[in-house]
């Protein structure tokens, strides 16, 4: 084999092509496997975020929903996201009315419209 210009290529030159190839090879897999696990854990992160978000809006609204806010001790006991948001369900401890405190099981559907959270309480 030779070169462009009519020399002989050794040995050692295709060797060190070929590691260069190799290590090059090595580097753009590597580059492309860590894009594609960003994008997913990106994904992940996002979908965090948008229960995190669900479920403040729907907390608030539970609280905003209490004859005592101040004493309401909040307790999210199920989540399940569906096909338009997500749904949540647990148990709220807080003051009545007459200062006595109550135990009151809730449930909320929160469905995402534009940036904010449209969400629908029952508390029993």
């Amino acid at each position: 084999m030779t070169s462009g210009n009519g020399d002989p290529i050794s040995a050692e030159d295709l060797k060190g092509c070929f590691t260069a190839v190799l290590k090059l090879s090595l580097v753009l897999t590597f580059l492309i496997a860590g894009l594609v696990l960003f994008g997913m854990l990106q994904g992940d992160d996002e979908d965090a975020l948008s229960a995190y978000s669900a479920e403040r809006a729907c907390t608030t609204e539970v609280s905003n929903r209490l004859k005592a806010p101040s004493t309401a001790d909040i307790k999210v006991t199920s989540k399940t996201e569906n096909s338009d948001g997500w749904s949540f369900g647990g148990t709220v401890d807080a003051e009545n009315s007459f200062g006595a405190n109550i135990r009151s099981n809730w449930i909320c559907n929160a469905t995402q419209e534009n940036d904010s959270w449209n969400v629908r309480v029952w508390i029993d």
